[in-house]
């Protein structure tokens, strides 16, 4: 019996699929590559994919691969985009108060999978799309109480206000500054 070697190229961005199919159609010997250098199916898309697809090696352990990111570009020299699939480092990153809430609630309604399953974990910011609850939260994780509704509006018309001037989200200390400032009033 002949054993046969399949290696997607990516020159039409379905590479991940053809070797998914490819493994969960029985066979077993793909050809892939780490961030799917060199035009291929990226290795941790298709390792993923067939875990949520098919429950393929369920007790494999995938928390190592955002720290590979970080070897393979030193050893490289080449940046992987924030936006990477599995491991781009904003791919947990959430502002809107919507979906901070949503997921505070139950993540699965916007994620295909726990961040801690690829060793990372949710990042929420503050900025313009922020809403009451996700900001609480935040400011929970800080260690910020502040039970005064008022305060908690100021501090949220601050926050979007200080957003669209900076034309970005804030970062923690922005974040916090602006507590103590509303608070100090």
């Amino acid at each position: 019996q002949a054993i046969i070697n399949f290696c997607p190229e990516d020159s039409f961005h379905c590479a991940v699929a053809l070797a998914v199919q490819w493994i969960l159609n029985g066979n077993n010997e793909i050809t892939t590559s780490f961030t799917g250098i060199g035009n291929r199916a990226a290795t941790e898309e298709v390792m993923l994919a067939l875990r949520l697809a098919a429950r393929y090696k369920i007790n494999q352990d995938f928390s190592a691969l955002y720290q590979l990111k970080f070897l393979f570009e030193e050893m490289t020299n080449q940046k992987i985009s924030h936006n990477k699939a599995i491991i781009g480092s904003a791919l947990f990153d959430f502002e809107a108060g919507i979906h901070v809430d949503g997921i505070i609630k139950n993540p699965s309604n916007y994620v295909p999978f726990l961040p801690e399953l690829v060793g990372q974990k949710f990042h929420f910011k503050v900025g313009k799309h922020s809403g009451r609850n996700s900001m609480k939260y935040i400011m929970d994780d800080l260690g910020v109480k502040v039970e005064d509704e008022k305060s908690l509006k100021l501090i949220l018309a601050k926050v979007k206000q200080t957003s669209i001037e900076n034309k970005r989200g804030l970062n923690k200390e922005e974040f916090i500054s602006i507590v103590k400032e509303v608070l100090a009033y």
